[in-house]
Order: C-alpha cells, then structure tokens, then sequence
C-alpha cells in the first residue's frame, strides 16, 4: 500500500510539474514577435503596401498650397473670448440642432427665420451680468462676430469653393506628422454654418449660398491624409454640414 501510495504521489507530482512547465515551454517555443512582424511588413511592401506614414507623400502643387494658406489662418485677430464665445458657440448648435423643434407633428420651426434668438437656460445661465440681454436674442452677438471674422473668412470661402482641397505635409517624421491645419478647418465649418445662418437671417441670399457652398466643399474638396484624426474630422465637418443643409 505505501508503495502504491508513493508511485501516486510521484505521479501526481509529475503531473504538476508538466502543467506548469509545459506553458513556458511553449511560450519560449513560440516563434520572435518583432521577427514576425518585419516578416509581414516586408511581405506587404513586396505588395506594394505601405507600412510606414514616413511612406506616404502628402506634398501638394505650389498653386494649391496657395490658395489653401488662407484655410489655415483661422481665429487670427479674432475679439471674443470667454463667456460669448461660449454662447456663440452653443447659438450656432442651437440653430442647427438635430431634430429641430417641432410645431406639429407635420412641421418644424426654422430658427433661423425667427426676429429673435432665445438661448437655452443652460448656455443663458453662463453669460456675464453685463451680457444677460442676450439671453433673449443672440442674434447681434452672432452677427458683431461674424464682422469680426469677415477678413478671413471671404479668402477662406473663395480657396474653398475655387478648387480642391489638399495640404502640403511632411510624412518623413512618421508618427509625429503636425497636422496644424485640423483645426482651423473644422473652426472654418462652424464659422461657415454661422455666417449661413446669419446671411439667411438679414435676407442677404447670395451670401448665404456663398458660406454654404463652401461648408459643403470644406467636406467634400478635401482629401485628408491617410491619418485617423484627419477622418475624424472631417466626418465631424460632414455632420455640421448635412444639419445646415
């Protein structure tokens, strides 16, 4: 019996011992990670794949890079800060809320069309003592800043509608490509769909066809580099763009 007993024993020791070795046996078998990843990268290139952002070239012709300075100058100069720059901001949601709001069950009430610009409690509740009169019509706080922001927002509408869209970038640094430009554009959208709204609400017509051709082309002239945050925003602009619409 102690001999049995032992043989057991042994054996169940033997077991334990090939449990725990056997997965680092197998760990230590497995094949070198980085060598099989420059396996496929080299396979991909074979392919003609790239692997590398340093890989892409996302240079652009001297006329476009041009005419696309004046996309990337946005806010210069720019006057308003703080708690109106907040209810501008939130205006501007406000008109082209998603859905907009309903009258009946048929029909829906165009903001923009309306003598004034009541502000939620919420964006009213942020504005300065001297600024409470805005509360109840944000209009002439929209239309000073759009004044302010018409120098560079006329060159910017007329690069954007006269042609395509591309940025001169430089890939060599890979990973840290800058990409200062992401968010001018998506400023531009905005002050795009503001002045829209605005020139639709003064009854100027052909200036609001103006800024809303070119929210839309801001979208769909452009061609993003092969960067994740470059698509992001512009489906960002996309939406802004399909709401003022």
């Amino acid at each position: 019996m102690k001999n049995r007993a032992k043989k057991i024993a042994l054996l169940s020791l033997g077991l334990l011992a090939l449990l725990i070795t056997a997965p680092i046996i197998y760990f230590f078998s497995l094949p070198d990670g980085s060598k099989l990843v420059a396996q496929t990268r080299a396979e991909l290139r074979k392919e003609g794949f790239k692997v590398d952002l340093s890989e892409f070239d996302f240079s652009a012709p001297a006329e476009v890079q041009a005419r696309v300075a004046s996309l990337t100058n946005f806010g210069r100069n720019r006057t308003f800060a703080g708690s109106r720059e907040i209810v501008r901001r939130h205006s501007v949601q406000q008109i082209i809320g998603d859905p907009l709001p309903m009258i009946s069950p048929q029909s829906a009430l165009v903001l923009w069309t309306q003598k004034q610009l009541e502000l939620h409690n919420g964006v009213a509740n942020q504005l300065q003592p001297d600024e409470r009169w805005l509360a109840g019509d944000a209009w002439p706080l929209l239309r000073v800043s759009y004044e302010s922001e018409r120098d560079f927002l006329l060159p910017a509408a007329h690069a954007a509608i006269s042609g395509p869209i591309r940025f001169h970038l430089d890939a060599k640094r890979g990973a840290g490509l800058l990409l200062p430009h992401l968010s001018a554009i998506k400023n531009f959208e905005n002050a795009f769909t503001a002045a829209t709204l605005i020139e639709l609400h003064d009854g100027h017509k052909s200036a609001a066809w103006t800024n809303l051709l070119a929210a839309t082309r801001l979208v769909t002239a452009w061609t993003p580099e092969t960067t994740e945050i470059s698509t992001l925003v512009r489906f960002a602009c996309n939406a802004i763009a399909f709401k003022t619409l």
